[in-house]
């Protein structure tokens, strides 16, 4: 909503999932729940319900099996057939592990993260809050110099 109104502004969202079943850049398993879940999500956007499913998973973060996924694909009156093939669709797979590994690359350490790019060019900069960004933007526009991003740890 901050940068609704905004036409040189793209919001994107991508899955991290905190497990190095479909994140090559976390260290540990947390389990293909977690990996479920974020194809559950992509598999939605492909029906228009992206951030509705994604609401519904963090809202109940203790049901990821495949039938709680299955349950919040019936609630946002998804095609269940189309979910279910896209949920095991190498792409669908193929695809969270490229969105994990940009956000590794950005400097994700935990979700949710949001960053901004286009300031330093294609460096990204880590903002807490929607709020951050419209004020990174407003001062960038002004002339003030930001300054640069720090490097990552990983």
């Amino acid at each position: 909503e901050e940068v609704k109104h905004r036409e040189d502004v793209r919001v994107t969202f991508k899955p991290f999932p905190l497990t190095s079943l479909c994140n090559p850049g976390i260290p540990s398993d947390g389990g293909p729940q977690r990996c479920n879940a974020a194809f559950a999500s992509e598999c939605a956007g492909h029906q228009g319900k992206f951030f509705e499913m994604s609401g519904l998973i963090f809202a109940h973060q203790r049901y990821l099996n495949i039938d709680d996924l299955r349950y919040h694909a019936e609630q946002l009156a998804l095609d269940l057939e189309k979910w279910e093939q896209c949920m095991v669709d190498p792409a669908t797979l193929a695809g969270v592990i490229k969105d994990a590994e940009s956000g590794v690359k950005a400097g994700v350490h935990g979700t949710p993260a949001i960053f901004i790019k286009g300031i330093h060019g294609d460096d990204f900069i880590a903002v807490r809050g929607a709020e951050s960004i419209v004020k990174l933007i407003e001062a960038h526009e002004a002339g003030v110099t930001l300054p640069a991003p720090s490097p990552h740890r990983h």
